[in-house]
């Protein structure tokens, strides 16, 4: 290759049509393609069956499904990473559609800068040969998980990629032929809404073959790898719909037989002594866990116990969902205090006050952050001090030390140094605790897919119609961390949390059915409660994805 170096200069790249960052990927760039047999691994559906971490998730989401992981820092590498892959791709195929209308040395058309190109051509279509044959192996294979077996043998038969890699060395392969029978195929055992795509990648490849343009082809072989992507976690998802109300009643007994070998892990032990510190006097019941997971979210510690390594972004969300909640109890002290200096005796009327939040809501709202306190904070008191003089019928401005003073109550309240943000936190601490029992009482009998149904009713239930925010959406919470407490007592209390489990007699609350029972019979759905307004979906129930591979599990975080 050295040879080969010393002669591509930028002359010779020119008569080669080439750029020298092109060359660069061509040198450096992976061999495989980022879709491959084994990339998509994680879709088939015995990894799917077996996949603690989804059986976990699909307690928690109607809607679970797998989807490309293109998002963060991972997202931008692979982009690089494909990026350069397609760059590579393009100088390789180029220079084989250049041996389709070049293989002519004895041909009187040859010209002196064709004869260039030939002489070397050998060398480095001999380093093509690294990439392109993977990448039709990539394409047979992953083609092979799409189609039915009757199909299996035609597909082997039309890439047998020696024959066809021989075929494009001589010039005499017929990529249109074998794209067009590809996309057929692939009609045949897509879903209707992929047509578009089959049809888009077979028009823009054999335009490109036919014009010898190495770029448009491999913008079509980018549109195909993108299909056989698309298709394959098309297969995956309708597995999940399928096979969800297996996996969601037998999660239990599933996780804790993978999981009971991690007892001897010294971070699970850890976990023991966080369960044992935090509750002494009630050590191995189902309340002093709830209790350590109501102080988790109150305290917005990042520390969690490796118990809870498939909740951690679920705990993350409800921490900041009861940050959330402080900061609308703050507005509420402000609210109350700036009526108060106006002459308001009483509570506030409820429309104009739930109006009020959904305005502070839409001011506090930032796209970055979800909601951002501090840079916001003025406006708040400003709309707060506003509403205040017009429901006491105030025609005048408001004035500046009335703001001063209300936007200096919700700074206090906002900082956790403040006995006034330790005072707001422990009374909701306290009634989220108390919450969170009451919800663990009405649930602890239900199988996990009735607690689902319960507390996440699905996008075809009956919406309620939203309420007064007289305890600033703690209900919410509380139901999020009952259903993921019981969860979790039923997996660890056997082979963790007690030695000896007697749930009954631990339970504080009706003696019904263990929760610690996998095989306990489905009772009558419990209604939910009436919900209380909500601030918008991005405080708190943004859509987290969840890494797999190169695929990521989109589910709320709940």
């Amino acid at each position: 290759m050295q040879e080969l170096e010393n002669h591509l200069t930028p002359k010779g790249l020119h008569r080669l049509g080439l750029r020298v960052e092109q060359l660069k990927s061509f040198w450096s760039a992976a061999v495989d393609p980022l879709v491959t047999r084994e990339s998509l691994g994680e879709l088939d559906l015995s990894r799917i069956v077996n996949d603690v971490r989804l059986r976990h998730d699909l307690q928690f989401d109607h809607e679970i499904a797998f989807r490309p992981n293109m998002i963060g820092s991972r997202g931008l590498q692979k982009k690089q990473e494909g990026k350069q892959y397609w760059e590579a791709m393009t100088i390789e195929l180029d220079l084989y559609l250049q041996n389709q209308r070049e293989d002519c040395l004895n041909s009187p058309l040859s010209r002196p800068s064709d004869l260039y190109v030939l002489q070397w051509k050998p060398p480095l279509l001999h380093k093509g040969r690294q990439r392109l044959p993977r990448m039709l192996v990539a394409v047979r294979e992953i083609v092979k998980t799409l189609v039915p077996g009757a199909h299996w043998f035609a597909v082997d038969e039309r890439f047998d990629i020696d024959l066809r890699m021989q075929e494009l060395e001589n010039g005499i392969c017929d990529l249109t032929g074998l794209l067009e029978w590809l996309g057929r195929l692939l009609l045949e055992s897509c879903s209707p809404l992929r047509d578009p795509l089959v049809t888009e990648m077979m028009s823009v490849t054999k335009q490109g073959i036919t014009s010898k343009d190495a770029q448009l082809v491999v913008a079509g072989l980018q549109t195909l790898f993108g299909l056989l992507e698309t298709m394959r976690l098309d297969v995956a998802n309708h597995q999940i719909r399928h096979l969800r109300f297996y996996l969601l009643e037998d999660s239990t007994e599933f996780e804790r037989s993978h999981l009971s070998r991690l007892t001897n892990d010294r971070s699970i032990e850890g976990a023991r002594y966080w369960f044992k510190e935090r509750n002494p006097e009630r050590e191995g019941g189902f309340a002093g866990l709830t209790q350590g997971v109501v102080d988790l979210v109150a305290k917005s510690t990042s520390d969690f116990p490796a118990t809870f390594v498939s909740d951690f972004d679920r705990l993350r969300s409800l921490q900041q969902d009861f940050k959330l909640c402080i900061y609308t109890a703050a507005c509420d002290s402000a609210f109350r205090e700036a009526l108060r200096r106006e002459g308001w005796s009483g509570a506030p009327p409820s429309g104009p006050y739930k109006q009020l939040f959904q305005r502070i809501y839409a001011i506090a709202s930032d796209p970055d952050v979800g909601f951002d306190t501090v840079r916001h904070l003025q406006d708040i008191a400003l709309e707060i001090t506003r509403e205040a003089y017009k429901l006491c019928n105030r025609q005048a401005l408001p004035q500046q030390a009335s703001v001063v003073e209300t936007q200096q109550i919700l700074q206090d309240a906002l900082d956790s140094s403040s006995r006034s943000c330790r005072e707001i936190t422990y009374i909701l601490r306290n009634e989220l605790e108390r919450l969170v029992e009451l919800e663990a009482k009405v649930i602890h009998g239900m199988t996990p897919r009735q607690m689902l149904d319960h507390f996440y009713p699905g996008p075809l239930a009956t919406k309620r119609a939203d309420g007064h925010v007289e305890n600033f959406g703690l209900d919410r919470i509380a139901k999020r961390v009952a259903h993921l407490s019981v969860l979790h007592w039923r997996v660890w209390a056997p082979i963790l949390y007690q030695t000896e489990i007697n749930t009954a007699a631990k339970w504080q609350g009706p003696q019904q059915e263990s929760p610690c029972q996998p095989g306990a019979t489905e009772s009558a759905l419990v209604e939910d409660a009436p919900r209380l307004p909500r601030p918008p979906a991005q405080f708190g129930h943004e859509n987290h994805r969840l890494g797999i591979g190169g695929i990521k599990l989109r589910r709320n975080t709940q």
